[in-house]
């Protein structure tokens, strides 16, 4: 397995709040751009879960 596979299964995912804290934006703010502005998520029963790494890829290349 390449290393950024073995680094991504060990990455925890994280809710709705950690990641607006990670950004410094309001939980409001990341389910309104969740779908608008394609941030990455999985969706798990009626919640969405993140990667951080995820996250900071897509903060860059906006």
């Amino acid at each position: 397995m390449a290393h950024a596979q073995i680094q991504e299964a060990q990455e925890r995912w994280v809710g709705t709040k950690e990641v607006a804290l990670h950004l410094g934006k309001p939980t409001s703010w990341i389910y309104d751009n969740v779908i608008k502005h394609g941030i990455p998520h999985r969706k798990v029963g009626n919640q969405y879960r993140f990667r951080l790494s995820e996250i900071d890829q897509w903060m860059n290349s906006h």
